[in-house]
């Protein structure tokens, strides 16, 4: 088995150099403070390429996702499948990204990290990569592909289906757990292909509901200077604060071609846009059901989704992709 492990930078990959400095991740570094891993390693022929620029995972850019992808696509041919080193803020962005542009790649995809880098003995990378590489060898031998998945603390969740939710525990991510099939592919429901895409659309807005917000300054700011899409993470199943002029002025975004798309700030549960009055009158001028997507996968394929020439834009939010929303 051949495994093409990349490192985009993040915690897990700051190793001490001979002189006692913090340097990025490389192959010896590795090894270094993981010699249990080197007979692994060297039977499954690992080739380890770094994203160029490494970055911090906080400075990570929808930009950084195509060099990503590109990266993955130059160096795949010779490996069955592959392993992302990542820091651990935006990871859920960054797995989230990946399973909408590479919903069509025919091998598997693991996301890991630490919250500790590998120089120090308290590190939790070295049983985040055997995790990994574990989880990687039984996916092959149950003849499972095309799956993006993130694994971290002992856990493996979908990787569009998951959130950070702690700054300091091992257990930090949370989400759908992945559960193994006898085969599963990561293929889109209604095929749609991102390859050849060079730029990323970013001018959307993320607007949080809370009590006391004021809907009518967000709104007249909106209609001054729109963007070409709007993520609402709304109360319970989909509501509101009640504003006639901030759902007046959403339909008139709408109605000049912004994307508008709601998706509920709860952890658990989906959006129901028919059950209360505020959800109704979304629903009614065209806010686009987000049903239970995560604020990682909703924005990373609002913002994929606007970067395309696709018609449907509309019908492709609304459904699966690659596992996003359950059908």
């Amino acid at each position: 088995m051949s495994t093409l492990l990349i490192y985009t930078g993040g915690t897990i990959g700051m190793v001490k150099n001979e002189e006692g400095n913090l340097i990025p991740f490389s192959l010896n570094g590795l090894l270094a403070y993981c010699p249990e891993l080197k007979s692994r390693i060297t039977d499954q022929e690992v080739e380890c390429v770094s994203l160029d620029p490494i970055k911090d995972s906080s400075n990570f850019e929808p930009k950084d996702w195509l060099l990503l992808q590109d990266l993955i696509l130059k160096h795949h041919q010779n490996h069955d499948d592959v392993l992302v080193l990542h820091g651990t803020d935006t990871m859920a962005y960054t797995s989230s990204a990946m399973s909408f542009l590479m919903c069509d790649f025919d091998k598997n995809i693991v996301f890991t990290g630490s919250q500790i880098p590998l120089a120090s003995e308290k590190s939790d990378g070295k049983s985040n990569l055997n995790s990994s590489f574990d989880l990687l060898d039984r996916l092959k031998s149950k003849q499972i592909k095309g799956k993006i998945l993130l694994c971290f603390g002992g856990k493996t969740f979908e990787g569009n289906r998951v959130s950070k939710f702690s700054t300091t525990s091992f257990d930090a991510f949370q989400g759908d757990a992945y559960v193994e099939k006898s085969y599963a592919q990561n293929r889109s429901s209604s095929f749609i292909s991102f390859n050849g895409l060079s730029v990323i659309e970013t001018n959307v807005t993320l607007i949080k509901m809370f009590p006391g917000i004021q809907l009518g300054d967000q709104i007249s700011y909106l209609l001054k200077h729109p963007p070409k899409g709007i993520l609402l993470e709304s109360f319970g199943a989909g509501n509101i604060s009640q504003n006639d002029a901030f759902i007046t002025g959403i339909e008139k975004l709408i109605a000049r071609g912004v994307i508008v798309l709601n998706i509920s700030q709860c952890i658990e549960g989906r959006v129901n846009m028919e059950v209360y009055e505020t959800g109704i009158q979304l629903h009614k001028i065209g806010v686009i059901n987000g049903k239970e997507m995560t604020t990682e996968a909703a924005l990373s394929k609002l913002m994929l989704i606007l970067s395309t020439s696709y018609d449907n834009k509309h019908e492709l939010l609304a459904n699966s992709l690659a596992g996003e929303i359950t059908q």
